[in-house]
């Protein structure tokens, strides 16, 4: 919330989860971030929260030590980046081989994400599959027969 706010976005909760589901969708990788203090109830609770982001809370605990225990207790921790400017934090997923990215670099992400990658479409043609005429040229250019009299021919 801090790197954003040092952009000039009035990041609360609501909006750092808005843009983390938002990153999590265009980019398809799964997203969690960890908040200080109880989580919210009730409609408060709904408003904070964005169903494509895992949100945890301290309870009472750092964010920072919580998100240390996710690092300690992920299975695969290689295939994680810890967004983070905390040097502690950082030395966690160093220990960890996960990649780490300072929050300001991160949050300039968030904020300016690169263009979508254009989607390559198969040409239906490769869908079809080949019409008689080109059966019949490959099965000619290959000198294959096709009649099952002559399969057994060229076996010894």
């Amino acid at each position: 919330m801090y790197a954003l706010r040092k952009l000039g976005v009035p990041a609360g909760r609501q909006i750092v989860c808005r843009l983390l589901g938002d990153f999590a969708e265009r980019t398809r990788l799964e997203s969690a971030v960890v908040f200080d203090g109880h989580p919210p109830r009730g409609a408060l609770a709904r408003q904070v929260g964005d169903s494509r982001v895992a949100v945890h809370y301290g309870h009472g605990a750092e964010a920072d030590a919580v998100l240390v225990e996710l690092i300690d207790a992920h299975t695969a921790p290689r295939r994680l980046t810890v967004v983070s400017t905390d040097r502690a934090i950082r030395k966690a997923a160093r220990r960890r081989r996960c990649q780490s990215v300072r929050a300001e670099d991160f949050a300039e992400t968030l904020l300016n994400p690169p263009p979508p990658r254009p989607v390559v479409r198969e040409p239906r043609a490769k869908r079809a599959g080949l019409n008689a005429g080109q059966i019949e040229q490959w099965i000619e250019y290959f000198g294959l027969d096709g009649g099952a009299d002559n399969k057994d021919a060229n076996r010894p």
